[in-house]
């Protein structure tokens, strides 16, 4: 999942002085958050409408003639005109709505740290690399990996009639959660080494004393943690 390569860099020709060493002087720790929320929500509208209409209408209009004809052929002259006229409405109308909401939310948040300090020895006394500088703690050159695991079992395949064997089957337990191990690793002193950030251990009377995994520190190069163009 991830890895951290040793712990910040330092320059061992400083750690002297000390018979008990430097150990813890300085880590680095990163720190990884997971964050989960699980939310439930529901909803409810009820509505209700109710509408009533009633609408009465009557209308009459009659014409009463007087006709005069003596003779067979006459005139017919309007004498009187009724009119009669009638109308009625009625509305009603009702309506109301009803709304409810519910949420319900439960979060939990998981922090994982992982932290490397420095490690390592004090040099011997007979094996003293810069005699100028004294006695160093020299730092363990070492990294640290997060991996996240999980169980598998092994299942044979055979035939059923003779018993043979087939093949090997290797699938996850589902039942074995997944498990979280830190593996501890050395690092390759010719990649980067801790104590010595360019190569070199210090100086002494002859100049500088280079360290015995970079022996050609003396020309121009990319040593230890002095990486420039990887920068």
């Amino acid at each position: 999942m991830g890895y951290i390569e040793g712990a910040p860099p330092v320059p061992s020709e400083n750690l002297t002085g000390k018979p008990e060493g430097y150990p813890s002087a300085l880590s680095v720790e990163f720190t990884e958050a997971e964050q989960a929320v699980h939310s439930l929500s529901a909803g409810r509208t009820t509505s209700r409408t109710s509408a009533f209409n009633f609408s009465v209408s009557a209308e009459n209009d009659q014409s009463l003639l007087a006709i005069n004809a003596p003779m067979g052929i006459g005139f017919a002259q309007p004498a009187a005109k009724f009119s009669l006229k009638a109308t009625g409405s009625a509305a009603l109308e009702f309506s109301t709505t009803w709304s409810a909401d519910i949420t319900v939310g439960q979060g939990h948040t998981t922090a994982r740290a992982s932290r490397l300090a420095l490690t390592g020895h004090t040099e011997d006394p007979a094996r003293v690399l810069n005699p100028a500088v004294g006695r160093r703690y020299v730092p363990a050159n070492t990294g640290m990996a997060l991996v996240q695991s999980q169980t598998a079992d092994v299942f044979a395949l055979r035939l059923a009639h003779t018993g043979a064997l087939v093949a090997y089957r290797m699938l996850p337990n589902p039942d074995i959660p997944l498990d979280w191990n830190i593996i501890h690793f050395p690092i390759n002193p010719r990649y980067t080494k801790q104590g010595t950030l360019d190569g070199a251990v210090g100086f002494d009377d002859r100049g500088k004393v280079t360290d015995p995994d970079y022996p050609g520190v003396t020309r121009y190069g990319e040593y230890s943690y002095f990486k420039p163009r990887d920068a």
